[in-house]
């Protein structure tokens, strides 16, 4: 299945999830599809503004490292988190320009939320390869996301039913269709997990 479902697991089990997924090679409706047959996710009208919608950081080869954006609390300090990746310490192959990056050597990362009223971000640089093995881990949380999914008035079994069709979504290049990830639904948490293959555009959609 392209997206599985889980209350408040252990680590272990998500973990082992994760891995379950890697190589399942069967799926239900179609991974690729032009971006204008998705339904993008959308935050809701009373939804906190963003600390900042520019995330930057050093992943170094030889290190875990990990970033996050956070929305505002009502203070206007850091509040809940809204998406965040993580680097085992080999995940780093090469750099945007192909070459390797060496024990020690760091990349500048950037994630960019583009569309402050869609749950969309933009992931550079593109071309860095990773390791097949230690891929990133990208958790994005749709809690301040509209509860309302069909955007028909109430909050009900069909907007629960999308809910569970919640995937992470990759498109390589502005004209290039959506492809679906593998994903975990954390649904307690209102979160979506997935190993990411590179850096482009990644979003919650349906």
């Amino acid at each position: 299945m392209p997206t599985m479902h889980f209350g408040r697991t252990s680590l272990l089990r998500r973990t082992a999830a994760l891995l379950l997924l890697a190589v399942a090679c069967d799926s239900t409706g179609p991974d690729e599809v032009p971006a204008d047959e998705l339904t993008f996710l959308s935050l809701a009208a009373n939804a906190p503004p963003l600390e900042s919608s520019v995330l930057q950081f050093y992943a170094v080869r030889g290190e875990a490292r990990e970033g996050a954006l956070f929305f505002q609390d009502e203070q206007g300090q850091r509040g809940d988190e809204f998406l965040r990746i993580k680097f085992e310490d080999d995940a780093i192959l090469t750099d945007a320009s192909g070459l390797p990056v060496a024990p020690g050597d760091s990349v500048l990362i950037t994630i960019t939320a583009v569309d402050p009223g869609r749950i969309l971000f933009d992931f550079q640089p593109s071309g860095i390869v990773f390791n097949p093995t230690e891929m990133p881990e990208l958790e994005i949380s749709y809690q301040e996301a509209e509860d309302d999914f069909d955007d028909d008035g109430d909050v009900d079994e069909d907007d629960l039913a999308i809910e569970r069709e919640l995937s992470i979504w990759r498109q390589e290049t502005l004209t290039s269709p959506f492809v679906r990830l593998f994903s975990v639904t954390l649904e307690d948490l209102d979160e979506i997990r997935a190993e990411i293959p590179g850096f482009t555009r990644y979003a919650i959609a349906y």
